[in-house]
């Protein structure tokens, strides 16, 4: 396989200026730079296609959709750690977690804790109704003792 096919999608993936309602062909390219990365019998091949990985990963902003399928290239088919630790699968679920839940309230001695975006009043409503559902259960139920094996998280 010629690199024509890897200069071509990275030529797509460098696009800056393409419309919102097509930033799909960035990431399609982005994909299928990754795709060549991961012909194993080809070793120089994959590592040209991580070298195009690499050089596309500061183009975006940090978890941007494109960042992000960038860097699942990286991690799948190279060995992100030697890249930038902070583009891992680990580091960057925690991170998203992060920005996307900033808040944690804890109920019940910390028994029943909520990472959540929600104001705390709203919070706070939701945890006194999801102990009148669990009262009714176990009013219906008639058992308050936990099946074997299991331990409830909310």
């Amino acid at each position: 396989m010629s690199s024509g096919v890897l200069d071509a999608a990275e030529r797509i993936a460098r696009l800056d200026y393409i419309l919102a309602d097509y930033s799909y062909l960035v990431e399609r390219a982005i994909y299928d730079i990754s795709q060549i990365a991961s012909i194993a019998s080809i070793a120089s091949l994959n590592a040209v296609a991580l070298a195009r990985l690499e050089g596309l990963l500061s183009l975006y902003p940090r978890l941007s959709s494109a960042f992000l399928e960038v860097a699942k290239g990286i991690e799948r088919y190279g060995d992100c750690a030697a890249v930038d630790e902070t583009i891992c699968r680990v580091s960057l679920v925690s991170e998203i977690e992060a920005e996307v839940f900033p808040d944690t309230y804890s109920f019940d001695d910390g028994r029943f804790v909520v990472h959540t975006a929600l104001h705390g009043g709203v919070v706070e409503l939701l945890y006194h109704a999801a102990k009148q559902v669990e009262a009714q259960f176990f009013r219906m139920v008639g058992d308050t003792t936990p099946i074997a094996g299991t331990q409830m998280k909310y």
